[in-house]
């Protein structure tokens, strides 16, 4: 697969093992846009690289589409990850 170039989108790209997943595919060239609601890892993460965070509540469609445009603008959208773990267990 082509990823240099290619633009990625990373749901719950901020947290673990997400970053991960950011990381490898900003490194190998990809164009990332982090998609979470972790603010402070988000905003580090695209201060740090120069990806773009967008804060994304993954189990709520209406907040995905309303995300979309941003997300987007850096097409051709080839790459998709979803990393994220869903709401939170009761006394996490």
């Amino acid at each position: 697969m082509q990823i240099a170039g290619s633009s990625a989108v990373v749901v719950g790209g901020a947290g673990w093992p997400g970053r991960g997943d950011v990381r490898r595919l900003h490194a190998a060239g990809a164009k990332v846009v982090v998609a979470d609601l972790a603010d402070d890892k988000g905003k580090a993460l695209e201060n740090e690289l120069g990806v773009r965070y967008v804060p994304t509540d993954a189990t709520s469609e209406e907040s995905v589409n309303a995300r979309s445009p941003r997300r987007r603008s850096l097409a051709p959208l080839r790459i998709s990850v979803d990393t994220h773990g869903g709401p939170p267990a009761a006394g996490a």
